[in-house]
């Protein structure tokens, strides 16, 4: 491969790399690894352990919140958090989406 072939090569996966970073939350949960489609394109947060959430750690990350209900993978919040959380999220997963 040429210099130029390879310079190439690098500035395709790092366009790749940043549109996935852009785009989505990499979840790590008891059961694995997810991928949740974010609501907004913003470059923070692009990964999160939610082994060891708690009410107030959703309520820091309510657009996460929001992208799993969204994703309708709401078994990743945790029952800890309580019926009135999981009516708040879907409250706020309607404002943010526009439904």
């Amino acid at each position: 491969m040429t210099r130029i072939s390879i310079f190439l090569l690098g500035v395709a996966v790092g366009a790749i790399g940043h549109f996935m970073v852009l785009n989505n939350y990499v979840v790590r949960a008891d059961d694995g690894f997810h991928v949740i489609p974010k609501i907004t394109a913003v470059m923070e947060n692009s990964y999160i352990d939610i082994r060891n959430f708690d009410i107030a750690d959703w309520t820091e990350h309510q657009p996460l919140a929001a992208a799993i209900v969204r994703a309708e993978k709401v078994n990743l919040i945790q029952d800890m958090a309580g019926s009135s959380l999981k009516t708040s999220i879907h409250k706020l997963a309607d404002v943010l989406t526009g439904t």
